[in-house]
């Protein structure tokens, strides 16, 4: 009889055990699954969250460039001087023709040469 028990305990016990063992695995294994699938979905809500910021971010940066810019524009207008630019000047009139009268005798450049004397030889 202390066979059959023998028997019993060294056949049946590892088949209960590995039995408990492969309902401990599974359970096991569907924690990691949830665990692994919990740190995906909280991965990307964390990759949502920084695109929604970093689009919202984009939206804002272009709208208040465009405030800035129409303010700096406006700065600008209001800054162009007022005063009025003087008139072309235009051209001036021709000058006064002035005769020259000279009434003075023309005398000979050179006393050793005249033209009569060229003539005469």
């Amino acid at each position: 009889m202390k066979n059959r028990y023998l028997w019993i305990i060294v056949v049946i016990g590892p088949i209960a055990w590995s039995c408990t063992s492969r309902k401990d695995r599974n359970l096991e294994r569907q924690r990691v699954q949830e665990e692994l699938m919990q740190e995906h979905i909280d991965q990307r809500i964390v990759e949502y969250q920084m695109t929604s910021a970093e689009k919202c971010q984009r939206e804002f940066f272009s709208k208040a460039n465009l405030i800035v810019d129409s303010i700096l524009l406006d700065d600008a207008r209001k800054r162009l001087d007022t005063i009025p630019k003087p008139d072309r000047v235009g051209r001036p009139g021709l000058p006064e023709i002035l005769e020259f009268t000279d009434t003075s005798k023309l005398d000979p450049l050179f006393d050793s040469l005249s033209f009569e004397e060229l003539e005469n030889q």
